[in-house]
């Protein structure tokens, strides 16, 4: 339950707009978002510590190495492929992913959007979001991604709100009593 407000409060403070509060990500809860002061406090440390030194002191060899680790073939089918349309429609598609998820279990998705993450200090554990702005900018939807393999952070992920590619398998899982959405056995590269 934590988990889902705090990523949800993530979304409303990335996106400090008209929208903030219609915008729930992977996880829907009849909550308020009570802790929007948490997480912007650890938006802004997060923010604070990455510096441009950081993003350019990823080599191309790294960079490529990196993307030849988790990169999709080009002939590789998805059933949701949510890089070919416009902004609007990949805003939508996410939305109907959030709100009526029934219709995607099981289905392979592609999605490219800003990474966010959240760190639950009670459980000891990083949760991974990729954001999809719509086209004016000024909403957004996520999903959680859960990464295949024995990923760490901050090791194997980029900073804060860098752009993502991401693709995995959708399902609903149980956390807490609730239950949310979320692409699992996902593989990701920037």
């Amino acid at each position: 339950m934590k988990r889902a407000i705090c990523i949800m409060s993530c979304v409303s403070l990335i996106l400090f707009s008209g929208c903030e509060n219609t915008s729930p990500v992977s996880r829907v809860s009849g909550q308020p978002t009570g802790a929007k002061d948490v997480i912007e406090s650890q938006i802004a440390a997060s923010e604070s510590s990455i510096s441009s030194e950081t993003t350019s002191s990823l080599s191309s060899e790294e960079t490529t190495v990196t993307e030849s680790l988790f990169e999709t073939s080009a002939d590789e089918e998805f059933d949701v492929d949510l890089t070919i349309d416009n902004a609007d429609l990949i805003y939508a598609e996410v939305f109907a992913m959030v709100y009526t998820p029934e219709d995607y279990v099981g289905k392979t998705v592609k999605m490219k959007g800003q990474f966010v993450f959240y760190y639950d200090e009670e459980k000891d554990q990083y949760y991974y979001a990729c954001l999809i702005k719509d086209a004016m900018a000024c909403c957004a939807q996520g999903l959680e991604f859960i990464p295949a393999g024995d990923c760490v952070y901050p090791d194997d992920f980029p900073p804060a709100l860098t752009e993502i590619n991401v693709t995995g398998t959708f399902n609903t899982l149980e956390d807490d009593g609730e239950t949310y959405c979320a692409l699992t056995d996902a593989v990701y590269y920037w």
